[in-house]
């Protein structure tokens, strides 16, 4: 029988969400599959790019069988084109599902299902700023080359579509899209450097240039995506290195408009959100 004063254990879990538990890279991507192996982690979610800009025909960054421990990826190029593509060099990210944070920064990873229309997708957390939000397709229901679009990334979520070619009708299947979300700021993780923060909304067709921190290399891993929907036409952000000589490295970034309906690739400003990783 139960008696009133009789001791009792109770086994309490907390689970607060990883802290630190991330892998990262970068690989060379073109129309080739090609896989990746990381540290091993339950329910990962993986992001990438974007592609830099060695070959001059738009196109977006795929990835397909994403694991606890692998990911394949391949550069897509826009269904106008012939597909063949120069090697460009993109980073990578890998987080688990869920809250968690790297060093003193709060992060965030997810999965989403979507298709053409804009979708809501509300973080678990409420985070103290703005946070930048790097988006991936993982998966090729529709064959249709396809980006992802963000538009109203707050503190608390943010919208996303898919959005095809302007030559297509622009409706797609769903897709699995993975995202990771991490606040601005400074910090250092299983002895990496990383600084994350937004440019505001002055990316367009023309290069911008973002300072590589100065307490990092002169190359390390680069993972970005506009934060905004500030022109409708379907484009990739793009990279590519700037050494600035006496002023330091630099990464320079535009938007890189598709031409499948017209040769014009004029694009209005967009706020981009960047991870830096040494």
């Amino acid at each position: 029988a139960f008696t009133t004063d009789a001791a009792q254990l109770y086994d309490l879990t907390i689970f607060a969400g990883a802290t630190n538990v991330f892998d990262h890279g970068r690989v060379d991507t073109d129309e080739n599959t090609r896989t990746v192996s990381f540290s091993s982690m339950p329910d990962a979610r993986v992001v990438m790019g974007p592609a830099s800009r060695e070959g001059n025909d738009p196109g977006e960054i795929r990835l397909g069988n994403v694991g606890d421990s692998s990911f394949q990826h391949v550069f897509q190029e826009w269904d106008y084109l012939d597909g063949g593509h120069n090697k460009e060099k993109a980073s990578w990210l890998a987080l688990p599902d869920g809250a968690s944070s790297l060093g003193s920064l709060d992060a965030e990873a997810g999965a989403v299902s979507v298709k053409h229309a804009w979708k809501t997708v509300s973080f678990e957390r409420t985070f103290s700023s703005i946070p930048v939000v790097i988006p991936t397709v993982t998966t090729k229901n529709g064959w249709a080359a396809v980006v992802t679009r963000l538009r109203n990334v707050s503190t608390t979520g943010f919208q996303i579509r898919l959005q095809e070619e302007e030559a297509a009708d622009d409706i797609h299947h769903f897709e699995t899209v993975h995202w990771v979300a991490i606040e601005p700021g400074a910090t250092g993780a299983n002895g990496h450097k990383i600084e994350v923060g937004h440019t505001g909304d002055v990316v367009t067709e023309s290069n911008v240039f973002i300072w590589v921190p100065s307490n990092m290399s002169d190359s390390p891993k680069f993972l970005a995506a506009a934060q905004t929907y500030g022109g409708p036409d379907p484009a990739s952000l793009r990279f590519s290195k700037a050494n600035m000589g006496i002023l330091g490295e630099a990464i320079a970034v535009h938007m890189d408009e598709e031409q499948s309906q017209d040769n014009e690739t004029d694009h209005s400003a967009e706020n981009v959100g960047y991870i830096f990783i040494d």
